[in-house]
């Protein structure tokens, strides 16, 4: 079953599929020196991962991280210190992209008081992150110490920031993006150069990654096609306070996505009936009384 409509013949899941077998490629030849194919198959994984979400109407800071992740991509698919500082920028950009889209997404650094299992998430993060660093602060060069302690805090940054989302596949994504970033940091960095570990780490790294990758941009855009409509917006906020109002249409490819709309009460996915979700249009529907629901892919009530 595919994850939009119109089956395997739709634009959005055929580029998620040549996404999905470009992935594959690269795993095949992780093994194999720095070549062009091999370069082009690991940039293609995620660019297309951008072009699908800018198919769907995804977010425009989505499509930012994930097109300077591919970036990133490139550079790491070569060899060199050079190489290696080109990728490490790269994804710094793309990880301040992605905290200000979580940023946007997520109900504020109070869930982790309020919601225990998110501050224990975020506490287990940052612990691991900063023994991460400090091994490494012993085995790096001076020259890329400052560059790998500011890469460190942002991908710290990005994990707090997702778990203040209400979507459990960018929660996910996120933790899996940490611990690629660890075990390529400990493969590169801590492993003997003919330690047995490196090649299954190898694999471990590129599968982490382009399955948080994923995991990251089907979360937002299977949640926007469930709940697309803008919440806190003037209308919602009219319909919120006065049952019996209707909230306006907007589209369900809004680049400002967020982490709850107000709908109808008694409804099970996000306000909307099967017939409903499968309209191509709209968010439009009449609000008997006051209630939310967090625009997450297990529809999960907020």
């Amino acid at each position: 079953m595919m994850p939009f409509p119109g089956g395997i013949d739709a634009n959005p899941n055929a580029t998620l599929l040549f996404s999905i077998a470009a992935a594959a490629i690269y795993a095949f030849a992780l093994e194999l020196s720095p070549r062009l194919a091999r370069s082009a198959a690991k940039t293609l994984a995620v660019a297309l991962l951008a072009a699908l979400a800018v198919m769907q109407g995804g977010p425009l800071l989505l499509v930012a991280a994930l097109a300077l992740s591919a970036v990133g991509d490139a550079f790491l698919s070569q060899d060199g210190e050079k190489a290696f500082l080109g990728g490490l920028a790269s994804f710094l950009a793309a990880h301040i992209a992605y905290v200000a889209l979580f940023l946007e997404a997520g109900g504020g650094i109070g869930l982790f008081t309020a919601e225990s299992w998110r501050g224990a998430l975020a506490l287990a993060l940052a612990a691991f992150v900063i023994v991460m660093l400090a091994a490494l602060w012993r085995r790096v060069g001076p020259s890329l110490r400052i560059p790998i302690a500011v890469y460190v805090a942002a991908i710290l940054a990005m994990g707090i920031s997702a778990i203040t989302t209400g979507y459990p596949w960018v929660i996910a994504g996120a933790v899996l993006f940490i611990a690629s970033d660890g075990l390529l940091a400990a493969e590169r960095f801590l492993l003997a150069a003919i330690s047995p570990h490196r090649v299954w780490m190898r694999y471990a790294v590129w599968g982490f990654y382009y399955v948080a990758q994923l995991a990251i941009t089907l979360g937002f855009l299977l949640a926007q096609s469930v709940c697309g409509c803008q919440p806190r917006s003037a209308s919602s906020k009219a319909a919120k306070s006065k049952p019996g109002a209707t909230v306006q249409p907007t589209s369900v490819h809004s680049p400002r996505l967020r982490a709850d709309c107000h709908q109808p009460a008694g409804t099970t996915v996000c306000g909307r009936s099967p017939a409903a979700r499968a309209a191509p249009s709209t968010c439009s529907m009449t609000v008997p009384e006051p209630s939310s629901c967090m625009a997450s892919a297990s529809g999960a009530p907020a």
